[in-house]
């Protein structure tokens, strides 16, 4: 749930650790690929979201999945808060895009858990409230954001892959089937850059963008 009377991160300038960054409509852009095959391709998803990210990219790749991030640095500049960002033992990966308005509460009640920080980033907060809260770590987040989260602590074949985005849908998060591979991305152009995506026209949607139905929400009024 958003904060009434929270600035909006769209055409805002902000000041981050005496840095003030004009922001405008650049954000961050997130992608993956879970599947045996194709999972390089994921270099050329996150070059398609270059736009989204400016100020950083990376990718982690493992046998079966890739996660790639397009990075715009607004807490945390330093190359501490690279995404994809994992855990300290390597078994749980995260690129998160967004804003967390509660992450400094949130962090000081890890901290008080006995967790430590490398970082001053939302995203590696988000990572431990999953670590410690499990699936329930998205009822405490306030914000905006979208987010995958990849998870291998449960041995081989049991690894799971989390998406998620905040109530309101204010983050984009769009995925798809391709074959045996399953895609998902910030914008329609990532997904659109795999090989075995084969465009089709969806024409129920194109009739609903179209010919909207305009209705009120007691029955019997139009």
């Amino acid at each position: 749930m958003l904060k009434p009377g929270r600035e909006s991160l769209w055409n805002s300038t902000r000041k981050v650790r005496g840095q003030k960054r004009s922001i405008g409509k650049t954000v961050c852009g997130i992608c993956g690929i879970l599947g045996n095959d194709e999972v390089d391709r994921v270099e050329s998803m996150v070059l398609n979201m270059h736009h989204r990210g400016p100020d950083d990219s990376g990718v982690h790749r493992e046998p079966g999945i890739a996660l790639g991030m397009a990075r715009l640095a607004i807490i945390d500049l330093s190359p501490k808060a690279h995404q994809p960002m994992g855990n300290a033992e390597s078994t749980v990966w995260i690129v998160y895009n967004g804003e967390t308005y509660n992450f400094q509460e949130e962090r000081q009640a890890l901290i008080n858990k006995g967790y430590s920080f490398k970082s001053t980033s939302d995203t590696e907060v988000v990572l431990k409230m999953y670590e410690e809260y499990g699936d329930d770590f998205l009822l405490r987040i306030r914000g905006m954001f979208a987010l995958a989260i990849y998870d291998k602590r449960r041995g081989p074949g049991k690894e799971r892959l989390l998406l998620a985005r905040d109530q309101l849908g204010i983050k984009p998060l769009l995925y798809a089937k391709a074959g045996s591979t399953f895609l998902f991305a910030s914008e329609l152009k990532a997904i659109l850059t795999h090989k075995e995506y084969h465009k089709e026209p969806d024409y129920i949607a194109i009739h609903h963008y179209l010919i909207p139905l305009f209705r009120i929400l007691l029955k019997f009024i139009i």
